[in-house]
């Protein structure tokens, strides 16, 4: 059984961390490699675990993407349409021949039928859309079959060159600085957590303290080498390795790859209705026009294209990978604290937590892949006597008691 590490840094060269790593796996002498980079044998795992780690939302995205659920938006916005204007005639006519609902009264009333038409007719709509693209079962099970495959061959393909297309992204493989800082303790955090195998490890040039994880690569910045200690930096690669450990970058893969007949869509979409908005002209007078009128036509055109695959991944597919992939974020910090490195790991967060932007909007509060850092350390803490005593409920719950309450104080 592994032992905890300690989270000190000992001072063994690389080439003795090889001798145990390679003694660990069983490795013969003439196999044994002679350089860092060597090291770096990641096996499997990560791509077994990953294909099961965003389920849900795969399912989904596959659901969505490869039938005719994407029409579903369409279906409902032409049926809230319908039933408003539907709502709307019948209210008025009816506020005509009752003139005393004319006046005040009659507004209401028709936008209370209104309301009512809109949401009543975008149900409606959104059901018959979803009856439509269900009307031939086969049809549908056979392009979510092929859409899965294609899925696999995707996320293979990504994951093959994955290390080439980091590098024409800007990253680059660490210096033999960097590397005799870095690699020590990276075999001494694999050692304590008895991974299998090792990801290769990318640097990026950026002074922002930050590190993430892709399938096969881990990436840190120059930023967190110059903030943190070895001990610091040690529990924020424990972190990080149990997210390579448990595929959580293949997860996020699978569901892009899954949804890519929306993503593209969205994309061109987007294109279209930005590349109106790029157009110039060189005469004086009528430069500006021209490039409004094209600004609006194109705009016209490539919203009317993506936006509903817009609503599709804004308000269903990653909310629901964002709130998945924050429940990893909480393991992968239990993961690193199960090693003995919950203090480091804390103080590491308070450091680059100096540097999270505030959370409000829809975009910081529900699709945001990674919890507050506040939590994440309290999460991190021992517990103590008083922990129920402060302990307060989510700002997100509420209960039919809330709705008495305040109702009692409106009257």
């Amino acid at each position: 059984m592994t032992e905890p590490w300690n989270g000190k840094h000992t001072e063994r060269s690389v080439r003795e961390w090889a001798e145990v790593w390679n003694d660990q796996q069983g490795r013969s002498a003439s196999s044994r490699p002679t350089t860092v980079s060597d090291l770096y044998d990641e096996g499997g795992s990560w791509l077994r675990h990953g294909l099961r780690r965003q389920r849900s939302a795969v399912v989904t995205a596959l659901l969505v993407s490869w039938t005719g659920v994407w029409l579903v938006p369409w279906g409902a916005v032409l049926g809230g349409l319908v039933g408003m204007f539907a709502a709307g005639g019948f209210a008025t006519g009816w506020a005509v021949e009752h003139h005393l609902y004319e006046v005040g009264a009659g507004q209401a009333v028709s936008i209370v039928s209104l309301s009512l038409g809109l949401v009543i007719g975008a149900f409606a709509g959104g059901v018959l859309a979803v009856l439509a693209s269900a009307t031939n079962p086969m049809v549908g099970a056979v392009s979510v079959l092929l859409g899965g495959l294609l899925t696999l061959l995707v996320v293979v393909f990504v994951a093959t060159f994955e290390r080439p297309m980091l590098r024409l992204r800007g990253y680059r493989r660490l210096s033999r600085d960097e590397a005799r800082r870095v690699a020590p303790l990276v075999q001494q955090v694999a050692h304590a957590m008895a991974l299998d195998g090792l990801p290769r490890f990318a640097m990026s040039d950026t002074l922002l303290p930050n590190a993430w994880t892709h399938m096969r690569t881990i990436v840190i910045t120059a930023g967190l080498l110059q903030m943190l200690e070895d001990r610091e930096l040690a529990a924020v690669l424990a972190h990080e390795l149990h997210h390579w450990r448990q595929g959580d970058a293949v997860g996020l893969r699978v569901l892009w790859a899954a949804a890519l007949p929306t993503a593209l869509i969205l994309n061109f979409g987007t294109w279209i209705a930005g590349s109106g908005a790029t157009q110039r002209s060189t005469s004086a007078d009528g430069a500006e026009v021209a490039r409004r009128s094209a600004r609006g036509v194109f705009g016209l055109i490539g919203w009317a294209i993506a936006w509903a695959p817009w609503v599709i991944t804004k308000f269903v597919l990653a909310p629901m990978a964002a709130a998945t992939q924050r429940r990893y974020e909480y393991e992968a910090d239990a993961g690193a604290a199960s090693i003995g490195c919950s203090s480091a790991l804390s103080s590491a967060l308070s450091k680059i937590g100096a540097f999270e932007s505030g959370r409000t909007g829809w975009e910081r509060a529900i699709v945001a892949t990674h919890p507050p850092i506040a939590l994440r350390i309290e999460a991190l803490q021992e517990a103590r006597e008083d922990d129920a005593t402060f302990q307060e409920a989510g700002l997100g719950r509420t209960s039919f008691a809330d709705l008495m309450r305040v109702v009692r104080s409106a009257l």
